[in-house]
């Protein structure tokens, strides 16, 4: 296999943080970022199969793309330190991401199976656009009990959106379904938790609940194939937990129980093979 690659990339990003903190009273910052690419790639790609000595395919690719990308964020939160009464205290965070991407690509390339003795040919031209959002943000309140106890409730939700779009057309200009793809998910995370505090001296016990309930929405089409996953389903998680530390004569102890459950990471999915299409194998799991 030989392979050569010319890569070009023009970048830009903007960042302010704002803060105004007065520590026996409340909080605020706000960290705004933007940032901007422009990126050029082209490939060229050969290689050859042998068995023994005989040749049994071969491959020329040729490949470019041209994509500008956008991306604006931010995390803001805001705190406020004995509301009306000692200990009592109110916090709000938020985040929000909206990015995206426009541009296009070309895949030229030549195939020669031996065992058919048949050279199959590419010519195509792709319009790609992506686009991905995010929303979210938490509210946490603690009310203080007495001088030893106190209850924490914590609320949080994020939603999260991205879409891609893969228009594939032939180099006549003709569209080309087949090659054409776009995958659209939508996640919407729900959580909330009650712990109760005791807090004397050396001794600090915290105990309480945790539920979340999550959304994951997965839509996409590729190779003619329309694929569904997640619609209308909601997992649920809720758990318990205890956390106990305390010291007796300069001795530590700890103690501690709590569950929860996530979806697993995409990289932690065992991946599968298809193999409907003996000319184009491919590995993944939606």
């Amino acid at each position: 296999t030989d392979e050569l690659m010319y890569a070009k990339r023009n970048s830009y990003k903007l960042r302010g943080d704002f803060e105004k903190i007065d520590k026996k009273k409340w909080t605020f910052t706000f960290y705004p970022s933007f940032y901007i690419s422009d990126t050029d790639r082209n490939s060229d790609k050969t290689s050859t199969t042998l068995f023994g000595n005989v040749q049994k395919n071969s491959a020329k690719t040729t490949t470019g793309s041209s994509t500008k990308y956008y991306r604006a964020n931010g995390d803001f939160t805001l705190g406020i330190k004995d509301l009306g009464k000692k200990r009592r205290s109110l916090v709000f965070t938020g985040e929000y991401v909206f990015g995206g991407s426009d541009g296009n690509s070309f895949e030229r390339s030549s195939t020669y199976y031996n065992a058919i003795d048949s050279t199959m040919e590419r010519n195509l031209l792709y319009d790609k656009t992506y686009s991905n959002y995010s929303l979210g943000g938490s509210i946490q309140y603690v009310e203080p009990i007495g001088e030893l106890w106190a209850v924490q409730t914590y609320l949080s939700s994020y939603y999260k959106v991205r879409k891609s779009d893969n228009a594939a057309s032939n180099a006549d200009g003709s569209s080309n379904e087949y090659y054409t793809s776009n995958a659209d998910n939508y996640y919407f995370t729900n959580y909330g938790r009650l712990l109760m505090q005791y807090k004397k001296d050396a001794t600090s016990l915290q105990f309480g609940g945790s539920a979340r309930a999550i959304s994951n929405e997965n839509y996409a089409h590729s190779f003619g194939i329309d694929t569904r996953t997640g619609v209308n389903e909601l997992l649920w998680n809720w758990s318990p937990f205890i956390r106990l530390n305390t010291s007796i004569k300069k001795q530590n102890f700890n103690f501690s129980y709590s569950g929860d459950a996530e979806r697993p990471l995409q990289s932690e999915i065992a991946p599968a093979i298809d193999i409907v299409n003996p000319t184009r194998i491919s590995i993944g799991n939606i």
